[in-house]
């Protein structure tokens, strides 16, 4: 938190470095497996086909 505060008042310049990994964080929490949604999909399609 502190270096947050130093960062957004110039005490503290961001590296190329911390710049990667905030993206890296970012995509990682926007990633989703494909496998942790298959059984939905698979009630979707029974669904469509029962109907």
């Amino acid at each position: 938190m502190l270096e947050i505060f130093q960062r957004w008042i110039g005490w503290k310049k961001v590296t190329e470095v911390e710049i990667q990994e905030q993206r890296d964080i970012r995509m990682r929490s926007q990633y989703f497996d494909p496998i942790e949604r298959f059984p939905d999909r698979i009630d979707q399609l029974l669904d469509a086909l029962n109907r």
